[in-house]
């Protein structure tokens, strides 16, 4: 297995190599040797704005059981490629894989324009010529639906005090989906005319992924994940939780060490080429961190305090929705893979900055992410 992934991975290079020159940022180095570090100037000459980082990130508040807990377990802070703060808390060490839970939809963004960048997957493509025995009327949802969490299937995001039933999510996972997540996801009615309204859904994710996989499965195999993106970057121990049925929960259950996703927020900010090669269409992190139609038409919820790209948060306001930047502070071009329980990878192109933070919080924790961030940014501010 490891040799036909490794011969896949050539074959993907050398399609890569011919992308070169597609407007690929430079850098000084790749990760071929492990990341430049500047940890040590940054605690020497930062004491002070990383004191006060740390007392904020890193003092744990509430007990296991409470609600409101905080519990960070990992910082990372990379600027300009370099590796400027990592602190690892309790248990966790940067070789140890924690879960992302919602941050998993960003990968699947991600690994939705590998497969666009390879022509397995055009945006307009209908989900029933990767999916078997869906409604007629279900065939109207496209990959472009998906990936603006459109598809206009019905799906409930439970309150903290709903019982777990009211849980689409839980019912997918842990309930009658467990076995098939795709049937269980498309078996949904429809609630929206595809393409026409927002639903902060799980299911759009997970539907989406399991697309892509039919699409890249059948060129690249089962592996293609780590073919097509994991082993290029040095993603080496990433791992895509699937049912009972091979299908992969895209829109939760990715795992990743701290590592893993530092690499990954590198590919990000290096707008998704890596030493030189294109992996991503070109423009595709532009129009992923751009409001999507869907979401300034019309909300399922209305109270979603964040605002939506393409499986992205973004610091965008939506006048169409009365809605400001959910963090005015920071730059406009921030954006972020945001999951459960504290977990955030916030990416700042202009600053060349990635943060990120693994967590424990509890489900009505009040972390403040902005401040987080600003924080980090005066730790990571060049001396």
């Amino acid at each position: 297995m490891r040799s036909e992934r490794a011969l896949i991975a050539l074959l993907v290079v050398g399609l890569a190599s011919e992308a070169r020159g597609q407007n690929c940022p430079t850098r000084d180095y790749w990760l071929t040797e492990g990341w430049r570090s500047r940890a040590t100037e940054v605690r020497n000459g930062r004491a002070s704005e990383l004191a006060v980082l740390e007392d904020y990130a890193l003092t744990e508040v509430g007990t296991t059981s409470d609600d409101k807990r905080i519990r960070t377990d990992v910082v990372i802070i990379i600027q300009n490629g370099e590796m400027a703060y990592e602190r690892y808390v309790r248990m966790y060490e940067n070789s140890k894989l924690h879960i992302s839970w919602d941050m998993a939809r960003s990968v699947t963004n991600v690994l939705t324009g590998i497969a666009a960048q390879q022509g397995a997957v055009q945006l307009d493509d209908s989900i029933c010529k990767y999916i078997d025995q869906v409604a007629d009327d279900h065939c109207a949802i496209t990959v472009h639906d998906l990936l603006d969490s459109a598809s206009g299937l019905e799906w409930t995001n439970a309150r903290q005090s709903d019982p777990a039933q009211a849980d689409s999510m839980k019912a997918m996972l842990y309930g009658e989906g467990h076995t098939d997540v795709v049937r269980f996801v498309v078996d949904h009615p429809l609630r929206d005319s595809p393409g026409t309204a927002f639903n902060d859904s799980v299911g759009d994710a997970t539907l989406l992924a399991s697309v892509v996989d039919a699409a890249m499965r059948a060129h690249h195999g089962r592996d293609w994940p780590w073919a097509t993106l994991f082993d290029p970057l040095g993603v080496a121990t990433a791992t895509i939780e699937r049912d009972l049925l091979d299908h992969p929960l895209g829109g939760t259950h990715f795992w990743a060490t701290p590592d893993d996703y530092a690499r990954l927020g590198l590919f990000i900010l290096s707008d998704g080429c890596w030493a030189g090669q294109r992996y991503l269409p070109e423009g595709w992190l532009a129009a992923s961190t751009a409001v999507q139609t869907p979401y300034k038409t019309r909300k399922v919820d209305p109270d979603l305090g964040l605002v939506a790209g393409r499986l992205w948060w973004v610091n965008r306001a939506v006048p169409e929705q009365g809605m400001s930047k959910p963090w005015p502070q920071l730059p406009d071009d921030t954006f972020a893979a945001i999951g459960r329980k504290g977990q955030s990878m916030v990416v700042i192109p202009s600053r060349d900055l990635l943060v990120l933070r693994y967590a424990d919080d509890g489900i009505a924790a009040q972390f403040d992410l902005q401040k987080f961030v600003l924080l980090a940014m005066q730790v990571a501010e060049p001396l």
